[in-house]
C-alpha cells in the first residue's frame, strides 16, 4: 500500500474498540454517509480486515483517495464536468518521450471565496492526449471543457479535456474578461451529508450546504477515483424550496459555479494531513431518478419511433408534412410521377402547336443549308438573324395577352 495514504486505514483500532473519530468499531452512526470505507480489524485480531461504511465524522476528517475504491470497482460512474476560459501558465515536463501521450499544462481556477471575501487563483492541471509539440499555447487564453478530478487528498486538481475541442481566446495580457467565479460545473452524485447555515446576506433564510460523492475514471492511473464536492444552495429565487429535495443518499444533479476551496488540516498519527474540497455555488438542482427498466420492443414515447429491430435499433417512421391549405389538411408522401399526374397535382406539358412545328422546320432547313460550309455556325447565324416569322407571331400573341 502506498505510504502516502496509509493513514486512511487502521488494522486494530484503539484499545477500547473505537476509531480516532470516537465511533465504535463496526458501528455506523446516523446519519449514514457511505462516503468511504474504513478498513478495520474484526474483534478477533487474527481475523482478516473487513470493510464497513464510515460514519459522518470520518468523512469530515479524512479525505478520499483512489485507494478507497479497491473494493468498489463496480460502482456506477457519477462524474463532474467543468468548462471555462483558462489562462495557460506553463508546460508540465513529461518523463515519457513517446510520440503520443498525456500532456499537461498549469493553469488556475479563479474564485472569490464562498463568502466573496478571499479572491484567489487556485492552481490547476489541464491534461489532454496529444502528440509531442502539440498542445495549449503558453501565455494564451483557451476555452476548454472536460471531466473534473479534484481528489481530496491532492492539493492540485486536474481537468482531463479533449484537445480538438478547445477554442483559443487570444493573448492573456490583452484579455479583458472576468474569470472570477466563472468556472461552470455540471455534476451528478450522491448526497452524503448536509447542514443548514444562516447568512446575513440572505436575511437569515436557511442556506443548505451539502457534500456529494462523485466517482469517475481517471485515465492517468487507469483506475476509478472518488472525491467530494461541497455545494452551497442559497435561498435565492427558484432555490428557496430546494432544501426539501436535498436528501441524504439521493442521486442528485447540480449545475453551478466553483466559488471557493476549503482546506482542512488534521493531525493523524503525529503528522499533519490536509484535505482539499472545492465549494460550488448552486444555480439549479434536480433529483435523479436512477435507472429504469425498459422492455425490449416496447413502444417508446418519441413520436417518430415506431418499432425496434432485432438488433436493438429503433426504426423511425418516414417523414410526413402536414400543412393547412385553404382550410383543408393534406399530407405529402413519396409517390410516383404517374400518380401525381393522375391526381392533378402536376400539370401535363402542353402539346406543340402548328406555329411550333413551323419554327422547328425553319430551323432544320437553315441547318441543312449550312451543313456544306464547315466554317459556318448555324446556331450563331440563326441567333444573329433574329427570330423567324412564326416566332415573332408567337411573341405578338403573348404581348396581346
Amino acid at each position: 500500500m502506498d505510504s502516502s495514504v496509509s493513514w486512511l486505514y487502521t488494522s486494530q483500532g484503539n484499545s477500547d474498540g473505537r476509531h480516532d473519530c470516537g465511533c465504535t468499531r463496526g458501528e455506523v452512526r446516523p446519519p449514514f454517509c457511505g462516503a468511504r470505507s474504513a478498513v478495520v480489524a474484526s474483534k478477533i485480531s487474527s481475523a482478516p480486515p473487513r470493510c464497513i461504511p464510515a460514519c459522518a465524522p470520518c468523512v469530515n476528517t479524512f479525505p478520499l483517495s483512489s485507494h478507497t475504491l479497491q473494493s468498489k470497482v463496480n460502482r456506477r460512474s457519477q462524474p463532474a464536468y467543468v468548462s471555462s476560459i483558462f489562462e495557460v501558465h506553463a508546460q508540465v515536463p513529461t518523463t515519457v518521450n513517446a510520440a503520443y501521450g498525456f500532456r499537461s499544462v498549469t493553469s488556475g481556477i479563479n474564485c472569490a471565496g464562498i463568502n466573496g471575501s478571499s479572491p484567489l487563483e487556485h492552481e490547476l492541471f489541464i491534461t489532454y492526449y496529444a502528440a509531442q509539440g502539440i498542445g495549449l499555447a503558453v501565455g494564451n487564453m483557451h476555452y476548454t471543457s472536460g471531466k473534473f478530478l479534484p481528489l481530496n487528498g491532492e492539493p492540485i486538481p486536474r481537468i482531463v479535456t479533449e484537445l480538438s475541442h478547445h477554442i483559443p481566446a487570444g493573448d492573456a495580457d490583452t484579455f479583458s474578461g472576468c474569470l472570477t467565479n466563472n468556472v461552470s460545473l455540471n455534476s451528478i452524485g450522491i448526497v452524503v451529508s448536509k447542514r443548514v447555515v444562516q447568512e446575513e446576506a440572505h436575511e437569515g433564510k436557511p442556506t443548505c450546504v451539502f457534500l456529494m460523492r462523485h466517482t469517475d475514471y481517471n485515465p492517468m492511473t487507469g483506475k476509478l477515483c472518488e472525491f467530494l464536492l461541497e455545494y452551497w444552495c442559497r435561498p435565492v429565487q427558484n432555490l428557496v424550496k430546494a432544501l426539501n429535495i436535498i436528501q441524504i443518499g439521493k442521486e442528485t444533479s447540480v449545475h453551478g459555479y466553483i466559488a471557493g476551496k476549503h482546506i482542512q488540516s488534521n493531525i493523524v498519527g503525529g503528522r499533519e494531513v490536509k484535505s482539499y474540497t472545492f465549494q460550488v455555488e448552486v444555480y439549479s438542482i434536480s433529483v435523479a431518478t436512477g435507472h429504469e427498466s425498459i422492455r425490449a420492443g416496447a413502444t417508446l414515447a418519441t413520436p417518430t419511433a415506431t418499432r425496434m429491430t432485432k438488433g436493438g435499433r429503433v426504426r423511425l417512421a418516414r417523414a410526413t408534412e402536414t400543412t393547412p391549405h385553404n382550410g383543408n389538411i393534406f399530407e405529402l408522401h413519396c409517390v410516383s410521377p404517374s400518380a401525381l399526374h393522375a391526381s392533378g397535382a402536376v400539370e401535363p406539358m402542353p402539346k406543340p402547336t402548328a406555329e411550333d412545328h413551323a419554327a422547328l422546320a425553319s430551323y432544320l432547313q437553315q441547318v441543312a443549308n449550312a451543313a456544306t460550309d464547315e466554317n459556318v455556325n448555324p446556331t450563331a447565324d440563326a441567333m444573329v438573324a433574329g427570330p423567324s416569322g412564326s416566332t415573332r407571331l408567337q411573341e405578338g400573341k403573348r404581348r396581346k395577352l
